[in-house]
C-alpha cells in the first residue's frame, strides 16, 4: 500500500497546475459564539456577544473597510438569523429579529436607518440553531486577513428540515464572500441575502446573485427570495462581493461543491436472471430492431440487440383481444426459459406474455410488478395498448410457424389515449436444451403516459438488475440469482488530508484477484470488447491518458476488498476530481474472465 500512496503522491505533484481552485468554504470554523441561549452558539432570535474581528495576535481583521457611519469597522455583532452587524465596539442598530415575510421590509432592514452601521446578510431569515442538529453559530478571528462566521447545521424556526450551513467570510481587502451548503432550500417565507453599508443608504433594485455577475456604484447589493414564484438558487453556491473603483461592488457566483464521491456508469456482470429497459413515454428506440435472448450455460440468457431481420406476417385469425384482456394458448412444444419450462402461455393485450400459468392484464407497467410477478414474464413492450376486439384487424395474432417456432404478433395496435400504432412480434423458438426468444419490432410506439417496459423476469422475488440500455451492447444473466454487478464505493468524503477507503463489493468467490485503477478523467463508456477483452456488458469508464495505469495493491479478498489512500493536504487541491474503477478476474462471469465496476468520481475539497 505504501507504494501506491507514493505513486499517487507523485501523480498529484505532476499535475498540480491543472487543478488549482479557490477555497470557497473555510473548514476552520473557530469557536462557538458566546452569549447564546441556552448555551454558546445556540438559540433563536439571539444577538451574541459583540466580538472583535481580530484576535490581537495577527489573526483576523484589525479594520474592515466599508462606508456608512464610519470608514471602517473593528467589531461584529452576530445574530442567529444569518446577519452580521458591523460596529466599532458598540451595538448600535443591531436587532434580534429583522426577518419578515415582506420583501419590502427585508430591504428596509438591510438599508438601515440614519446612524445605523453596516449589515452583512448572508441569509437574513428566521433561523433556529439547535444542539440536536450538532451545529451552532461559530466565529474565527485567528486567520490572518480574514474573519469568518458560520451558521452550521441550522434550520428554519418551527421546522426540522432542511438542515443546512451558511458561512460569511470578510477579508481585510473589503471583500465579502458567502457560502451556501447544497442542502439549503427556501421554506414558506421570504429571505434576503446581500451587503449594505447601512445608515439609510439609498434604495437600489434587487439583482440576481446567481449566476451573476453584477456591478454597483453603491455599497448596497442584494437579492430577495420569495415563495411565489420560487426563485431560490443559492444551494451549493459561493457568492463574492469585491469592492470596485466606483464605490460599490463587483459580484460573482460559482458552484461550491463539498468533498464527495459520485458513482457513474454501470458495473458488470449482474448475476441476476431478470433484465429490462424502462422507457419513459415517447422514448422507446427499438423500432427496426430485434432483441435475441438465448439460454446460456450458466442458467440465464445471453441477450443482444441487432437490426430487424426475420418478421413473419400473421396468417392466422386474431385472438380477439380487447382493452385489458388476456387469452391462454397451448404450445406445440415445451418452451424452456431460465428457471422453468411451460407448455402454454397467457397473452396480455398490454404487451406481455405470462409463462407457466395464467396471469391478469395490467395497463400500468412498473418495475416492482415485473420483478415480483406470480409468473415468469416476457415483455416485448408492456404498456397500455388498445386492440380492436373481435374485429381482429388491429389485434394480437398467434401463429405456429413450424414445429420449433411460434410467433405472437401485435399488429398495428394503438396506444390507449396515445398516437401511432405498434407492430411487434415475439418468437418462441424450441432449440432443444437452449430455447431462445426474439422480440422483433417494425414499429414500437409508446406515446401514452404509461411509457413501456421491455424485458424478462422470472417473477417471484427477482432481484432488480437495474435499468439498462438494450441497444448499448450484449449482456448475460444467470440462474439462480447471485451477486449484483461489481461495485465500487468509497468513504468517508475525500476531504484534504483525510484517509479514504475504497471498497470493491460483490467480488466473486472464484475471483483470483481484483484491483482499483485511478485516473484524472472519465470517458464515455467503452465496451471492453472494443479493447480486446471478450466481456459482454462490461465497460472501461476511465480516461486512458493522464494518470491511467496507477492502481491499488492487488486485492485478494471476497465478497468485498478494501484499499485506503490518504488525500493530499495542499489547499491547491480543493476542487480536484479523481476518477476510479475496479476490475476483477472472475472466470465464470465472462468469456475473458474480466469484469469491471461502475466508475467513481471523487471531488477533493477542504470540507
Amino acid at each position: 500500500m505504501s507504494t501506491m500512496k507514493s505513486s499517487l503522491a507523485c501523480l498529484f505533484i505532476l499535475t498540480l497546475g491543472a487543478y488549482a481552485h479557490a477555497q470557497c468554504f473555510e473548514a476552520s470554523l473557530g469557536v462557538l459564539m458566546p452569549g447564546g441561549s441556552p448555551t454558546a452558539g445556540l438559540g433563536d432570535d439571539n444577538l451574541f456577544t459583540l466580538q472583535p474581528m481580530t484576535d490581537g495576535a495577527g489573526g483576523g481583521i484589525t479594520s474592515f473597510p466599508m462606508g456608512g457611519v464610519a470608514a471602517s469597522y473593528t467589531h461584529a455583532h452576530v445574530s442567529t438569523n444569518g446577519v452580521i452587524f458591523l460596529t466599532n465596539g458598540a451595538a448600535s442598530g443591531a436587532t434580534t429579529t429583522g426577518y419578515s415575510s415582506s420583501a419590502a421590509t427585508l430591504i428596509a432592514n438591510l438599508q438601515g436607518t440614519a446612524g445605523q452601521p453596516p449589515r452583512i446578510a448572508a441569509y437574513w431569515k428566521d433561523l433556529n440553531n439547535l444542539a440536536a442538529n450538532g451545529g451552532g453559530v461559530f466565529f474565527n478571528n485567528t486567520i490572518p486577513g480574514k474573519f469568518v462566521v458560520t451558521w452550521k447545521n441550522t434550520v428554519y424556526f418551527g421546522s426540522t428540515s432542511p438542515v443546512f450551513t451558511i458561512q460569511a467570510q470578510l477579508f481585510s481587502s473589503g471583500e465579502v464572500r458567502f457560502f451556501y451548503s447544497p442542502t439549503i432550500a427556501l421554506n414558506s417565507s421570504a429571505a434576503i441575502a446581500g451587503v449594505s453599508s447601512g445608515n439609510a443608504i439609498t434604495a437600489v433594485p434587487a439583482v440576481n446573485l446567481v449566476p451573476g455577475p453584477n456591478s454597483s456604484s453603491t455599497q448596497l447589493m442584494f437579492e430577495t427570495f420569495l415563495i411565489s414564484p420560487v426563485t431560490f438558487d443559492l444551494a451549493g453556491q459561493t457568492v463574492s462581493f469585491v469592492p470596485n473603483g466606483g464605490g460599490g461592488y463587483d459580484e460573482s457566483a460559482a458552484a461550491c461543491v463539498p468533498a464527495n464521491h459520485a458513482a457513474y456508469g454501470i458495473g458488470c456482470v449482474p448475476e441476476m436472471r431478470s433484465w429490462y429497459e424502462n422507457f419513459a413515454a415517447g422514448a422507446a428506440d427499438l423500432t427496426g430492431k430485434t432483441i435475441t435472448a438465448t439460454q446460456n450455460l450458466i442458467g440465464g440468457y445471453d441477450v443482444s440487440t441487432g437490426p430487424l431481420g426475420t418478421f413473419n406476417a400473421p396468417a392466422s385469425i386474431g385472438l380477439g383481444l380487447t382493452d385489458d384482456s388476456t387469452v391462454t394458448i397451448p404450445l406445440p412444444f415445451t418452451f424452456d426459459y431460465p428457471g422453468g419450462s411451460t407448455g402454454s402461455i397467457t397473452v396480455d393485450s398490454n404487451g406481455r406474455i405470462h409463462l407457466a400459468g395464467a396471469g391478469l392484464s395490467d395497463f400500468s407497467p412498473t418495475v416492482p410488478e415485473l420483478l415480483t410477478s406470480a409468473t415468469a414474464t416476457l415483455c416485448p413492450a408492456w404498456q397500455d395498448e388498445l386492440p380492436d376486439g373481435a374485429l381482429n384487424v388491429n389485434n394480437v395474432f398467434y401463429d405456429v410457424i413450424s414445429a420449433t417456432e411460434v410467433d405472437i404478433t401485435w399488429l398495428n395496435v394503438p396506444c390507449f389515449g396515445g398516437t401511432g400504432v405498434t407492430t411487434m412480434q415475439v418468437a418462441l423458438i424450441d432449440n432443444g436444451t437452449s430455447d431462445s426468444v426474439q422480440f422483433r419490432y417494425t414499429q414500437l410506439q409508446d406515446s401514452n403516459s404509461s411509457g413501456a417496459i421491455v424485458g424478462f423476469s422470472t417473477g417471484g422475488a427477482s432481484l432488480n438488475p437495474g435499468n439498462r440500455d438494450l441497444t448499448a451492447g450484449s449482456f448475460s444473466t444467470q440462474f439462480p440469482e447471485g451477486l449484483g454487478p461489481l461495485t465500487l464505493g468509497a468513504a468517508p468524503a475525500p476531504v484534504l488530508g483525510a484517509s479514504v477507503t475504497w471498497t470493491v463489493s460483490n467480488v466473486r468467490v472464484n475471483a483470483s484477484v481484483s484491483a482499483i485503477f485511478f485516473s484524472f478523467g472519465q470517458t464515455v463508456p467503452v465496451p471492453l470488447i472494443n479493447l480486446g477483452l471478450n466481456s459482454p456488458g462490461c465497460f472501461s469508464l476511465l480516461n486512458q491518458g493522464l494518470g491511467f495505469g496507477q492502481f491499488s495493491s492487488l486485492l485478494f479478498t471476497n465478497p468485498a476488498a478494501t484499499f485506503a489512500v490518504t488525500m493530499p493536504t495542499g489547499a491547491i487541491w480543493a476542487g480536484a476530481d479523481v476518477y476510479t474503477q475496479a476490475v476483477s478476474l472472475a472466470p465464470l462471469d465472462t468469456p475473458s474472465g474480466v469484469i469491471s465496476s461502475n466508475g467513481l468520481k471523487s471531488r477533493l475539497n477542504t470540507f
